[in-house]
Order: structure tokens, then C-alpha cells, then sequence
């Protein structure tokens, strides 16, 4: 054999060996990413055993990879710019409260801020809150009185690199000029479990009254991550049926959140990824998937 056919031979021999290893690298991945298909049967057999309905279409077998995120708890400072930013007005006196602060802005509005950054604005300051939850479609003109609201209160980190939470409008009433909007929160496309905003405003933005998370500031990233994978968080929620002996109920999805937990002590507030887990009668059960507590 010449030495040129040889060279020609060994090179054809080292690509077709590049390529499998390549195609067995990209499958090893591929399982990595993924639970396999089983999984999902044997969790909807062990639900089957408490008398509950676990679909096992329903179980994500997709791993997910969540951050840890925190920001700091409401202190004085923090609290007061809240209370201003909601107001646009500067503020008169405050006072402690067992939960947090109180504040009267000058335009006479009244505001609360807890130390879990739950906040409550009175724009007449006579203690009146936000309308329940609507339950209407936004439309053009309420998406832009929310654009507008949302805009004021993250311009103060207009163009710098920060992670916030995503204040979502999800549905809105016309009332008056102004309009009554709910908003739901998300950290990284999830949605942040019990977390939200009602806001009643004018049309040029002021705001009447307002209830709700005022997650208003950047979110800083954990070096720790999840520990608990949808496995270990089903496998107890089964555990906890059992316990109970609750039966006759069938899981219509299973989807991947953010918890929020305020840890005062440490003056923080921790958003952990987690799973909700809902029923066909309403019933939601919340995991953490750090420290696979219910909540």
C-alpha cells in the first residue's frame, strides 16, 4: 500500500471515529439533561397507590437547572423608596410598625411596607385598599398604563446589568380614565408562586391605591443551586397523601416555580426554585427544591 492511500484510509478512519464519539457525547448529554421516560411511569403508579391520578404526560422530565436568587429584606432606606416611588411624592413622617414601616408621603398619601417588601398605598391616605383581583383581557390601552407603571419602577437601573423580577400584567379592568391591573411576578420565565400586584391608577400613571410584592430591586445570584429534582419532591407530596390518607384526587399539572422566603434575621429574602403541584379540586401543594420543604 502506498503511502499516500495509506493516509487517505487513516483519515477516513479517524473522522467516522470523531463522529461517533461525538454522536455518543451528544446522546450522554442528552440523557444528562433529561430524566428518563420511566421515571414518569413509576411516579404515576405510586401515586395510583395512595387512590390519586398522577397522568405521567404530566411529570417534566426535562432537569432543570434553577439559580438561587436573594435581594435584601425592606430596612428603612429601602422602604421609604418604595413608599416614594409608588406615591411620587416625597416623604412627611414614619413610624415603625410590628411588621414594618409606616409612611405619610406629602401628597398625604398613606403607605406600608413590610419587611418581606409587601406594601399597601392609600392615595387618599383615609386607609382604603386596592380592588380585588379582575378578571378582564388586557387590552391596548391598559397594557400601556402598565408599561408605564412598570417602567417607573425599575428606571433607576436603566442600563445597567441587573436581574429583576418581570412584572407580568395578566389581567385588567377600565375604570373611569384609569384602569384596575393585576400583575403576576416571574424570575427567569417562572412564574414566582403567590406573588403579585394589584394597582388601581389614572391614566397619566398616578397611582390611587396599590397592593401587593414590591420585589423593586436587583436580584443577586447564589453559588448554591437545587438540590431536590421533581423525583424527590413527588416521591414526598405521595409520602404526604399516604400520611393523611387523603385519596379520590388526580394532578392536572405539574410545573416549576419560584418561592420567595424572607429570612429576617439575616435581612433577606431568598427566591428558591421549587414545583406547585395542582389538582382538579384546586388544591396546590408548593416544594422548594432546596430544602424539599412544603410551603
Amino acid at each position: 500500500m502506498d503511502l499516500r492511500r495509506f493516509k487517505i484510509i487513516a483519515i477516513v478512519l479517524l473522522a467516522i471515529t470523531v463522529l461517533f464519539l461525538s454522536v455518543n457525547m451528544i446522546n450522554g448529554r442528552a440523557e444528562l439533561d433529561n430524566l428518563p421516560e420511566s421515571v414518569a411511569t413509576d411516579l404515576s403508579r405510586l401515586f395510583l397507590k395512595s387512590g390519586n391520578v398522577l397522568p405521567a404526560e404530566l411529570i417534566p422530565l426535562e432537569r432543570n437547572r434553577l439559580s438561587v436568587y436573594v435581594c435584601a429584606a425592606a430596612n428603612g432606606a429601602a422602604a421609604q423608596s418604595i413608599a416614594q416611588e409608588l406615591g411620587e411624592s416625597k416623604r412627611k413622617d414614619g413610624n415603625l410598625t410590628d411588621t414594618g414601616y409606616l409612611f405619610r408621603l406629602e401628597s398625604e398619601a398613606l403607605v406600608t411596607v413590610d419587611h418581606s417588601l409587601y406594601f399597601k398605598f392609600d392615595g387618599s391616605g383615609n386607609g382604603s385598599t386596592s380592588a380585588s383581583a379582575v378578571t378582564y383581557a388586557p387590552n391596548a390601552k391598559t397594557r400601556e398604563l402598565a408599561d408605564k407603571l412598570t417602567e417607573r419602577f425599575t428606571r433607576r437601573y436603566d442600563g445597567r446589568e441587573v436581574t429583576l423580577c418581570d412584572y407580568r400584567l395578566v389581567s385588567a379592568a377600565e375604570v373611569g380614565s384609569g384602569a384596575i391591573l393585576d400583575f403576576e411576578l416571574f424570575i427567569d420565565g417562572l412564574p414566582l408562586h403567590g406573588a403579585g400586584v394589584t394597582v388601581h391608577a389614572k391614566s397619566n400613571g398616578t397611582i390611587v391605591t396599590a397592593e401587593g410584592n414590591g420585589y423593586f430591586f436587583p436580584l443577586e445570584k447564589q453559588s448554591g443551586i437545587a438540590r431536590y429534582d421533581v423525583i424527590n419532591v413527588m416521591k414526598k407530596e405521595y409520602d404526604s397523601l399516604t400520611a393523611e390518607g387523603i385519596s379520590g384526587l388526580s394532578v392536572t399539572s405539574v410545573e416549576a416555580c419560584y418561592i420567595a422566603i424572607t429570612e429576617k434575621a439575616a435581612g433577606q429574602i431568598c427566591f428558591f426554585p421549587g414545583w406547585r403541584i395542582t389538582y382538579s379540586d384546586g388544591t396546590v401543594s408548593v416544594y422548594d427544591a432546596v430544602n424539599c420543604e412544603r410551603h
